[in-house]
């Protein structure tokens, strides 16, 4: 992990000549990413809570105070 950090750092600091033209489009596409992993990481959670007997996320909340 951390050599990965260091490889990407070191490409946003000196970029490959080729690299220049995209390197605007990375914040963006980073921002795209967390949201489609965040819907996907949702949509899991919601399909196993289904699985489970619940209806989701929402009807275990607080459950075990009662």
């Amino acid at each position: 992990m951390g050599w990965s950090a260091a490889a990407a750092g070191s490409l946003l600091f000196n970029p490959l000549p080729w690299q220049r033209y995209a390197l605007p489009w990375i914040p963006a596409a980073i921002l795209l990413a967390a949201v489609g992993v965040s819907q996907i990481v949702r949509y899991a959670a919601q399909r196993w809570a289904e699985s489970r007997g619940g209806v989701g996320m929402a009807a275990r909340r607080g459950s075990h105070l009662r």
